[in-house]
């Protein structure tokens, strides 16, 4: 794992034990780096609802912005496969395979993963919170 992807504050609470038939909604930051490069996504809103995970992003690096999207479908319990849209402030857009596995622990999501961009793979790691 990742120094620095526990982000979210920890506050007590309980989630459903299954996703199936619920829309939960998290927040907090993900870390996601190859060797070289470390991008810290802060997530305002992760949704889980109907075997689908959905978030939006929002960063700054090397002083400049970027944005992005990731949405994927669920493949087997827990591990879900999709596209992510990024936009690096200066560049055009592009999308990329996404896979992200998870983990319900108490009112905390943890996700882990890895996205594809020109062939070079960018590890996610990190824990989100449920949002009361």
């Amino acid at each position: 794992m990742l120094a620095g992807s526990l982000r979210a504050s920890r506050s007590g609470g309980q989630l459903p034990q299954t996703l199936e038939d619920y829309s939960i909604k998290f927040s907090g930051e993900i870390d996601v780096a190859n060797e070289d490069h470390l991008w810290i996504y802060k997530i305002p809103c992760c949704v889980i609802s109907e075997g689908k995970i959905s978030f939006d992003f929002v960063g700054v690096k090397d002083g400049c912005k970027f944005t992005g999207h990731c949405i994927a479908n669920e493949r087997s319990p827990q591990k879900y496969s999709g596209l992510g849209k990024f936009q690096y402030e200066g560049y055009e857009a592009y999308e990329s395979p996404i896979e992200v596995s998870i983990k319900l622990e108490d009112i905390f999501l943890e996700i882990s993963g890895k996205w594809l961009e020109d062939g070079v793979e960018y590890r996610m790691d990190g824990e989100l919170e449920k949002n009361l």
